[in-house]
Formats: C-alpha cells, sequence, structure tokens
C-alpha cells in the first residue's frame, strides 16, 4: 500500500486583479490515494491477522483521506462561491484569508504527511513481516509435501508388512490345523499302540498259559509213559507166569482153558494201554 500526495506550489497573498486570475485558475488542492492490495495465498493464521490488520489500517487512512477531501472540497467550493458574490472583497481579503487557510491546512498536511509516513513505514515492516512469512509458509508446504511424502512411504511400507503378516498368519492358521491332524494322529497311534499292547499282554498271557499247560502236558505223559511201562513190565511178568502155568498142564482141557485166559488177559492189557495212550496221541502200537 502506497500514497503520495501532490500540492501545487505555494502562491503568496494575492490582490487585485491577479488574486482574481489566481481564483479563475481554478485553484486546487489534489491528494491523490493510491492503493495497491497484494495477499498471497494460503496463508498461516498469523499472516490472516497481519492481512485484517492492514485492511483495517487501509480503510482508516482512506477514510482520513477523504475528510480531507471533503473539507478541501468545502474550502473550493466556499471559494467559489466567495468568488461569484464578492469578488472585489475577496480580492482584498484573499492574501489574509489565503494565508490562515494555509496555516490551517499545512499543519493538517503535515500530520497527513506524517501519517503518510508512518503508514508506508508500517506497509514496509508488514510487507517484510509478509515475505518472512510467506518464506515460512513456502517452508511449511515444503515440509508438509515432505510429510505427505514420508506418509505415503510409510503408508506403503505398512500396507508391505500388512500383506506380510497376513501371510505369515495364514502360515500359522495352516500350521495349527496340520498340528491339530497330528495330535489327532497321535493319539489314534497311541489308542493303537495301547490297543497292541493289550493285545501282546493277552498274547504273552496265553503264551505263558500254553507253556504252562504244555509243561502240565509233558509231565502227565512223562508220569503215563512211566506208569505204561510199569504196567507194561507187570503185565510181561503175568503173561510169562500164565506161559509157565500152561505149560506144564499137559491136558486139552487145561490148555485152551489158559490159552483162553492170556488171551482175555492179552485184550485186557491192550485196552489198558490204549486208554493210557489216548492223551498222549502216541499211535506206536504196544504188541
Amino acid at each position: 500500500m502506497s500514497f503520495s500526495a501532490t500540492l501545487p506550489a505555494a502562491r503568496a497573498p494575492l490582490g487585485g486583479r491577479q488574486a482574481g486570475n489566481v481564483v479563475s485558475q481554478d485553484r486546487t488542492l489534489k491528494i491523490v490515494t493510491e492503493m495497491r492490495s497484494g495477499a498471497g495465498s494460503a496463508l498461516s493464521p498469523f499472516g490472516q491477522n497481519a492481512a485484517s490488520t492492514i485492511r483495517d489500517s487501509r480503510e482508516r487512512e482512506k477514510k482520513e483521506m477523504s475528510d480531507l477531501n471533503d473539507r478541501l472540497a468545502s474550502y473550493i467550493e466556499k471559494a467559489r462561491w466567495a468568488k461569484s458574490t464578492d469578488l472585489d472583497a475577496l480580492r482584498s481579503k484573499w492574501g489574509k484569508d489565503t494565508h490562515n487557510i494555509r496555516n490551517m491546512y499545512e499543519g493538517e498536511l503535515a500530520d497527513a504527511q506524517k501519517l503518510i509516513d508512518e503508514t508506508n513505514k508500517q506497509r514496509k515492516d508488514l510487507e517484510t513481516q509478509i515475505k518472512k512469512m510467506q518464506d515460512e509458509l513456502t517452508e511449511l508446504r515444503r515440509k508438509y509435501e515432505e510429510a505427505v511424502r514420508g506418509r505415503e512411504a510409510d503408508r506403503s511400507k505398512i500396507d508391505e508388512l500388512l500383506v506380510h503378516l497376513s501371510n505369515l498368519e495364514a502360515e500359522i492358521a495352516l500350521l495349527k490345523r496340520r498340528i491339530a491332524q497330528l495330535e489327532d494322529e497321535v493319539k489314534r497311534v497311541k489308542s493303537e499302540n495301547q490297543r497292541l499292547l493289550s493285545e501282546l499282554q493277552r498274547a504273552r498271557t496265553d503264551v505263558d498259559q500254553e507253556t504252562l499247560n504244555r509243561i502240565d502236558y509233558q509231565n502227565q505223559v512223562q508220569t503215563l509213559l512211566e506208569e505204561i511201562d510199569f504196567l507194561r513190565r507187570v503185565h510181561d511178568n503175568e503173561i510169562r507166569e500164565l506161559q509157565t502155568l500152561a505149560s506144564r498142564d499137559t491136558t486139552p482141557e487145561n490148555r485152551e482153558f489158559f490159552k483162553n485166559e492170556l488171551a482175555s488177559a492179552i485184550r485186557d492189557i491192550r485196552e489198558e494201554y490204549d486208554q493210557v495212550r489216548l492223551p498222549t496221541g502216541d499211535s506206536t502200537p504196544l504188541y
């Protein structure tokens, strides 16, 4: 924002026709106010507050300059009216009135110029602050863009890690299912082993019992064989005695009797031997 004020060269007190010529030249005091404004986009809150302060200052200065212009316009109208009503009186009083008006407005114009200078100084300070804030904003934008890029890179890395984690969870679930299957298989094998051990134990018991039975049968067979051998010897002795008796008796009746007795005794011995031989399974004939 800039202000420029232009003021015609000071005129000495005028009188007579010379004063009239000056008035006819439409003496004016012109104040030109130029305002330029520019605001960067995307200011920070501090920058927005500074812009609002500048805008309020401009409005206030604009109002003050408007008041000055209105007062100058009023003065010009009064001067024109005085010219049209009493030109001669105005000529006689022009020098004094001009001096008084000049003194009055020169103070105000000096104050206005001082205000303009202060405003220009403030404007320069604000422009410096705005430039600094714009630089800060540029730096913040750069950091923000870097943060966004870093965030995107982090998000990409996070996505990769999530995919890897999902794969690991799937593998873990598969391994858990396999472990469960293996545990079931182990339980089944243990149960089968237990069953086989039970059957093996029963088989061992049966084998032991069969072994005991076999030993018992062998003992019984041995006893029976000894008994058979004893009976055989006894029967042999009885047969020999009967044969001896039969050979002593020479009568046919006695020989027939002893022969029948001998055959009956042999038959009885054979029957007893067969009964003893059946449990052992020995098929060897005695005679």
